[in-house]
Order: structure tokens, then sequence, then C-alpha cells
């Protein structure tokens, strides 16, 4: 038995080839726009990075019975994740700005303060049984 295909518009719907050219051009705008996104918020401590160089951000926590990480290991990135990470970024601080701006009494923004290094501690020992570095000296 072979699966439906998806509904047009969706994840894993097949993309009108007469939209490629387009969407390229598109997202070409969208990942330089990212990248100096991302490159300011380093720049100013503001962004985290997980990954282990080549291998990839996205990490995947293998857990024991008890709900203990037994082992970790990373999944294969590709630039558009960080492409569409930095959008989803860049649309929540839009929507806060708008909120600030419209409910200065009453909206709650989140700060994210420094955090002990050795609150680390057990993160970076499971990081490290899977052989991926961590820095947690930035948050």
């Amino acid at each position: 038995l072979s699966k439906p295909p998806p509904p047009p518009l969706t994840a894993g719907a097949p993309v009108d080839p007469m939209l490629v050219p387009h969407l390229k051009k598109d997202l070409t705008i969208l990942t330089r726009l990212a990248r100096k996104l991302r490159k300011d918020r380093e720049e100013i401590g503001g962004a985290v990075d997980l990954s282990s160089g080549d291998v990839g951000s996205e990490l995947k926590f293998e857990l024991d019975a008890d709900g203990n990480p037994v082992r970790v290991s990373s999944k294969h990135d590709m630039e558009i994740h960080n492409t569409i990470a930095e959008m989803m970024i860049m649309a929540n601080q839009y929507v806060a700005q708008k909120i600030y701006e419209n409910f200065p009494l009453s909206a709650l923004l989140r700060i994210h303060r420094t955090v002990e290094q050795n609150r680390f501690d057990d993160l970076e020992a499971a990081l490290n049984a899977g052989g991926i570095s961590f820095d947690g000296s930035s948050n």
C-alpha cells in the first residue's frame, strides 16, 4: 500500500515546476537575511549554538526506562533549517514589539539571564557522551 500524496501547499507536496525559479530566488534572499540576523545575534551574545560542527544542530536523545538520557546523536542539518529558525525568531520579535507598543502596561517580556556555568554540567556530560562539544558560557 502506498500513501496518498499530501494535499497541495503542505509539507511534502510536490512544487509546481513553474514556481521553482521564483522560490529559489526568494529563499536565497531569506537565507542571506537569516545569515545576517544570526551573525548580529551572535555578536551580542543572544544565540546558543548546540551544533557539533558539520554534523548538525538538531539533537536526538535516547532515554532509558526512567526517562534519563543514555545516548545523544546529531541529525543532519541543512541551511534552510537555520533560515526557518531565524525567520521564526524574527516573527516572534515583531509580535513582541507590537504587543509592547500596544499594551505597554501589561506586556510581559522574557529576558534570559546569564546562567552559572555549572548548571550545564549534566547536559555537557550527556552531549560529551555523544561526541558533541558544548559551550554554555553564553546564552
